[in-house]
């Protein structure tokens, strides 16, 4: 549904007009409604933030909002003439112009905000300033800003109000050029005729994405025989609160993974071994038959063709409104903004918004992850605090007593299913820190105790960034003077064009003091969780290059996913791998199953409910998520097939807890 708001009157008549809409009487507000009950609303406010921010708070707490709901601000904003003094160049808006919000701010509250820009449309950019009084003359509070800028008196409210029941990705404000402050206007059917200019194209925007949203929300259908199925389960074996809660993950789990599920329940209810289940031992024992029947056993069962498929954020894109290519928007810190930045992005096509600091778009309230990892912002920053970090638990040491990662880059280009990442920043946006200097400066405080082992590409890709960023390189020159210092990059990266410009002027001893570390995971894998990385075959490459070149390299089958048929699927896959990489070649291989923080997880799970990796029934042990005994199992498997290539002191392994 689409929730139009408001100020005046004559704003919202042609919406009015348009959508055949009839005065609530019952309303708090000045709101008007459809004769379909899927059709929009329109809520008038009146003039001022406030009185938009009560009537905005007043509506949706009687009216909640759903998943794929939308508000859409529509009004009409005073013109500030830009700046000779702009070294951005001359940004004044022209008089009925129409213009997307991108940039909100509250002047006397002194607090901006942002809406996401995440869908294509042909709308130009602006940034509103919203004051508490009608403007008596021109006030532009700054000259230095790379968008138009519109001043208004109820956006900041609306946006503060509703951000109580939407995502800031189903925010919308669209302002029209109107009038210059100071300038009297009284001219108020004037303001009709601007709303009707444009409305056609914004309702086909705005349709649009509610199409979208509806699909990208959609969920999987269990029909009713399953459900009473369920119920006769959850019945026959007396199940405690937290078995029900164990019983319905590993459903959930089986369902993601496109299997049949019924089929199984009634197999187990037909079963003459379960009709009898009187002790509390005997259900409890029929109950972990079926778990384990249910998430390792499942070849057993059918498949349901398609059902994956169509249950997927990646494939939650319609023709009519497509997301905007990824890195399509460009945040930057104020301090970090030239006039060669500016230019730098705008030549490539991208719009470059001012920020104050990172953490006002990176950390904002109520943020849509899964969905900004499918259209990610680009944010340019300054890190003032820590760039260098022990390393996790969770992470392998290869041996070395003083194990660090860093931080340059968060969040990663490539969007895996299973990535840890998606549950440990509120944001799908990443964030670049520019001073990479500090982080220099840290490693060589370290440096002056005792050796350093720094894995510098955990929380992103930096690899497959290497064309845009160049920090390998910069990292790579820097560790030449460091004969103490050892890097590793893990990467799902195919670039391989950079290893002979990385290896120009570095000796072979410096060479072996930088680790390229590719994760592999077989095609099954890779074509269903593990989104815009390179092929298997083209990391292959790319490894095969780096050692070419003269560079340690390191496998990684790590993480191992389960899926059914696993153990088929990793053992052939490694068959494969040697059939490329000659052994000899890598410095060692890192092999574990898929763990993650407990707390990573909870809200991993939450942001993706429709992977199946994240909603495996998983044992959680002093913090960490991971297998269980399968954890053993699976490692071991795969070990005994690596061992007929490489040479098991050659094996690292994670499993459980063990951290070797």
């Amino acid at each position: 549904m689409i929730t139009f708001v408001c100020a005046l009157y004559e704003e919202a008549k042609p919406i009015i007009e348009k959508f055949n809409l009839k005065r609530a009487n019952d309303a708090l507000y000045d709101t008007y409604t459809s004769s379909d009950v899927s059709g929009p609303v329109l809520l008038i406010t009146g003039v001022g933030k406030t009185a938009a921010a009560c009537a905005v708070s007043a509506h949706f707490a009687l009216h909640p909002s759903g998943p794929s709901d939308i508000l859409v601000n529509i009004g009409c904003a005073g013109i500030c003439p830009g700046s000779k003094d702009n070294p951005f160049g001359d940004f004044t808006p022209e008089s009925g112009e129409l213009f997307l919000s991108c940039k909100l701010e509250d002047v006397s509250a002194e607090r901006t905000y942002y809406p996401d820009r995440l869908y294509a449309s042909d709308f130009k950019y602006a940034y509103v300033k919203t004051y508490d009084k009608v403007l008596k003359s021109i006030v532009i509070t700054n000259s230095a800003t790379p968008l138009p800028i519109l001043a208004d008196m109820e956006a900041s409210g609306i946006y503060t109000a509703a951000l109580k029941f939407f995502t800031p990705d189903r925010l919308f404000f669209f302002k029209y050029a109107y009038d210059t402050p100071g300038e009297e206007n009284t001219c108020l059917p004037a303001l009709s005729t601007l709303t009707g200019s444009k409305l056609e194209e914004i309702c086909s925007f705005c349709n649009d994405v509610t199409a979208f949203l509806t699909d990208f929300n959609r969920k999987p259908l269990i029909s009713e025989v399953q459900k009473d199925l369920e119920k006769d389960f959850l019945s026959r074996t007396h199940a405690t609160k937290t078995m029900e809660d164990r019983f319905k993950t590993a459903i959930n789990y089986r369902m993601l993974q496109g299997l049949d599920c019924t089929g199984l329940l009634k197999n187990f209810l037909n079963s003459e071994e379960n009709k009898g289940l009187k002790t509390k031992r005997d259900s409890l024992a029929a109950f972990e038959r079926f778990i384990q029947e249910a998430i390792v056993n499942e070849d057993k069962a059918g498949s349901i063709n398609g059902l994956e498929a169509s249950y997927s954020h990646e494939n939650s894109r319609t023709d009519k409104c497509p997301l905007l290519p990824p890195l399509s928007t460009i945040y930057v810190e104020e301090d970090l903004l030239t006039k060669e930045v500016f230019e730098k992005y705008q030549k490539a096509g991208k719009l470059v918004i001012p920020i104050k600091h990172y953490k006002d778009v990176f950390n904002r309230s109520r943020q849509n992850p899964a969905l900004q990892k499918l259209s990610q912002s680009l944010i340019l920053a300054r890190q003032s605090g820590k760039f260098v970090f022990p390393g996790a638990r969770v992470c392998q040491s290869f041996g070395n007593s003083h194990f660090y990662y860093t931080s340059l880059v968060m969040n990663c280009i490539y969007h895996c299913d299973y990535c840890y990442l998606q549950g440990m920043y509120p944001s799908g946006n990443i964030v670049v820190f520019e001073n990479l200097k500090d982080a220099f400066k840290e490693i060589k405080e370290l440096l002056n105790e005792h050796p350093v082992y720094a894995c510098i590409s955990f929380d992103t890709d930096l690899l497959a960034m290497e064309g845009m960023l160049g920090f390998v390189k910069r990292f790579v020159a820097f560790a030449k003077n460091e004969p103490d210092l050892l890097i590793e990059i893990r990467t799902k990266s195919g670039n391989k064009t950079v290893f002979k410009d990385l290896s120009e002027g570095l000796t072979p001893e410096e060479k072996k003091r930088i680790i390229f570390a590719w994760t592999l995971s077989p095609d099954k894998i890779y074509e269903k969780y593990e989104k815009r990385t390179a092929a298997p075959k083209a990391r292959i490459s790319a490894l095969k290059e780096a050692a070419a070149c003269g560079f340690n390299v390191r496998l990684c089958l790590d993480p191992v996913i389960h899926i059914p048929g696993w153990k088929k699927l990793y053992t052939g896959f490694c068959n494969e791998i040697f059939k490329e990489i000659e052994p000899a070649s890598l410095l060692d291989l890192s092999l574990g199953v898929f763990r993650i923080s407990t707390d990573s997880l909870k809200l991993l799970k939450k942001r993706r409910p429709d992977s199946a990796p994240v909603h495996f029934p998983y044992i959680s042990e002093k913090g960490v998520s991971h297998y269980g005994s399968l954890s053993s199992e699976m490692i071991e498997s795969i070990k005994d097939k690596l061992k007929e290539y490489i040479p098991e002191e050659k094996i690292f392994t994670w499993e459980g807890e063990n951290n070797g």
